[in-house]
């Protein structure tokens, strides 16, 4: 199976799961096993997992060098402004 054809099962199974369908139901649906399809749901929930942390991450030190420009009062970049309106 080809990675572009995988891609498009897995977008079909986080849909399929989202509308409340069952491993086993997606399985049939899709010519799977139950277990194909729990593995692709915790692969899923492991990558989405990791992005968030990351741009958690990625948040927190952005508002941490802006907090610390306002407290020595040195002048905010634009997108710092913009930053710290957003949070």
């Amino acid at each position: 199976m080809s990675k572009q054809r995988l891609k498009e099962k897995e977008r079909d199974i986080i849909r399929m799961r989202r509308e409340g369908k069952s491993r086993q139901e997606i399985a049939d649906t899709l010519g799977f096993t139950k277990t194909q399809i729990k593995d692709w749901v915790r692969r899923y929930n492991r990558r989405t997992k990791n992005k968030l942390q990351g741009f958690l991450h990625f948040q927190q030190e952005d508002l941490g060098r802006i907090n610390q420009r306002i407290q020595t009062k040195t002048k905010l970049t634009p997108l710092e402004k913009r930053r710290q309106f957003a949070a």
